[in-house]
């Protein structure tokens, strides 16, 4: 298949326009999508003056070629081709307490994961980089985040504070993907949550 439109209903898509919309008359751009550029984070920009054709193998690079032309200054014409060597490129981010399994997600434990223009900062800086992977690791997180009706001993935490971990990991994830980074969750436990052992003693 040949080159063709990009489609509207991608959150790597339509941040990419977004992020041309900032940018502003200084720079425009027709979005494209090739299969045959072998790679769905590769991309080609085509510009001449403060117009280009950016053209990905897939939506991530779409969104990296937008990243990368809004970046550059203009140019009289421009023929750029990229891909990434490595497939996966992350880092890691610890939802932990050292030698400690006493936790729970909450704003008082881990106030970084509740401060979004803190995030939202940090995965501008890993879009900058071409990172496409965070490595989400934990001890015994989902008490905090899924309700579980048959262990309602298994977390103290009330409906409201889950409501809000809920939330917050769906704004966070979303936040991931508008910028072509999976979550990943990594969890090591052996132990049952501390409520539930109490309770049944």
């Amino acid at each position: 298949a040949g080159a063709g439109a990009a489609e509207p209903d991608d959150l790597r898509l339509d941040y990419a326009r977004q992020l041309l919309v900032r940018a502003g008359t200084a720079k425009q751009a027709d979005l494209k999508i090739d299969p045959t550029l072998a790679q769905p984070e590769a991309f080609c920009i085509r510009a001449a003056g403060n117009a280009a054709t950016v053209t990905g193998g897939g939506p991530g690079g779409v969104l990296y070629g937008v990243r990368e032309w809004i970046s550059r200054p203009p140019s009289a014409a421009l023929l750029v081709t990229e891909r990434p060597d490595f497939g996966l490129r992350g880092t890691v981010l610890f939802l932990m307490k050292e030698a400690n399994y006493d936790y729970q997600l909450t704003p008082q434990e881990f106030p970084w994961f509740f401060d979004r223009p803190l995030l939202t900062r940090f995965l501008d800086y890993l879009l900058e980089n071409r990172f496409n992977t965070i490595f989400l690791w934990s001890g015994h997180l989902f008490p905090s985040i899924v309700e579980m009706p048959e262990y309602p001993d298994a977390t103290d935490l009330s409906k409201a504070d889950l409501r809000r971990n809920q939330e917050q990991f769906k704004w966070f994830t979303r936040e991931c993907a508008r910028r072509n980074i999976s979550v990943l969750l990594h969890f090591y436990q052996i132990h049952i949550p501390k409520p539930l052992a109490k309770s049944r003693n």
